[in-house]
């Protein structure tokens, strides 16, 4: 029997940051016989009936004593006796599940998509079969186990059908930390106000940790005169695609780093990205002058850059959308991605 144990944080597709994994889940069940999830908490969620889902209790506030009890249980229990082993983001996960998976000869398999490296990741990465990623290039260490598979998005099934005429819509989905640069976005939203460029600014996103909060409250303050600009703060993941229909430029200032689920996303419901990140070229193609910027960023090139793009017809604008919509699919699709990770235990 094709079985899989997935370990991850949460299984809840109203999670702003975490709600796109069940898609994941949806997929992986539709290659496989069964799939056990286990995880540290769960919330809403639509999965067909060869998935169970274990929760080590956190939403219901289960002290950490018991949620470890319980995470050994299971993963004595569900680990013999499956094909692979997915750790999701945490190496813990993976560090933890190794002498299960050491014991019946499982596969296992680590996800992780970020910046950091720890001793953990390092531990992991030495444990596990294959370190699994979006891209190699994101990461900030090397090794042969390291295979790129693509993100991993949800591409709409209806097409996008903005009609232009209801005015222009910039959209900025993100955390709100200095990291993300919003305050850019901002500026660059006011000077095209200035410059008689009519638009709406809709910022998706919220402070996350403590240190963030002062930014939030400095960036809301600039613009607190600005009608224009909305606040859409925390926005559920089963929600986030109505944002995106509605918007015409999705502008993400973050440093290169990472391939920033948000640029792909905005890509996928045609929702043109103008990025500082130039790991994004491959993906961006013949466009990639149009939509990268530098990462030292001048202080107005956001809005100029914004204003080459409005200058293009609105056919060359309907081309670039259809060609990375298009990209994103070949590339970075859930079901492409999550048969990719299958491939990599011969499932």
């Amino acid at each position: 029997m094709k079985r899989i144990v997935i370990i991850t944080q949460s299984v809840d597709e109203r999670s702003d940051v975490l709600g796109f994994f069940v898609a994941w889940i949806r997929a992986l069940a539709h290659r496989v016989d069964h799939v056990d999830v286990i995880t540290l908490a769960k919330g809403a969620y639509s999965l067909p009936s060869n998935v169970s889902v274990y929760s080590l209790g956190k939403e219901r506030g289960v002290s950490k004593l018991v949620q470890i009890f319980r995470y050994l249980i299971l993963t004595a229990r569900l680990i013999p006796g499956s094909r692979a082993v997915l750790a999701h983001m945490s190496p813990i996960f993976a560090i933890t599940a190794w002498p299960w998976t050491l014991f019946s000869k499982t596969k296992l398999l680590l996800w992780y998509l970020h910046r950091s490296v720890t001793t953990r990741l390092r531990l992991a990465l030495f444990l596990s079969d294959a370190l699994i990623t979006a891209d190699a290039r994101s990461l900030r260490i090397t090794s042969s186990k390291i295979v790129s598979v693509g993100h991993g998005i949800s591409i709409p099934d209806v097409p996008r059908a903005r009609d232009e005429h209801e005015g222009l819509h910039i959209i900025s989905v993100a955390r709100i930390t200095p990291l993300k640069r919003i305050n850019r976005i901002i500026e660059a939203s006011l000077q095209l106000m200035r410059e008689g460029i009519s638009h709406t600014l809709r910022v998706v996103g919220s402070p996350m940790m403590p240190s963030d909060e002062q930014y939030a409250r400095s960036i809301h303050a600039r613009a607190q005169h600005a009608a224009h600009i909305e606040w859409a703060g925390s926005v559920p993941h089963n929600e986030i695609a109505a944002h995106y229909a509605w918007a015409d430029i999705a502008v993400n200032l973050a440093p290169r780093g990472g391939l920033d689920k948000a640029v792909l996303e905005a890509m996928a419901y045609g929702v043109l990205p103008i990025t500082t990140n130039h790991i994004f070229h491959d993906d961006f193609g013949p466009y990639a002058h149009l939509l990268l910027l530098d990462e030292s960023l001048p202080q107005h090139a956001v809005a100029e850059r914004i204003k080459q793009i409005l200058v293009l017809s609105a056919s060359e604008r309907e081309e670039m959308r259809d060609y990375l919509m298009r990209r994103v699919r070949e590339r970075h699709s859930v079901l492409g991605v999550t048969a990719r990770i299958l491939t990599c235990v011969g499932l």
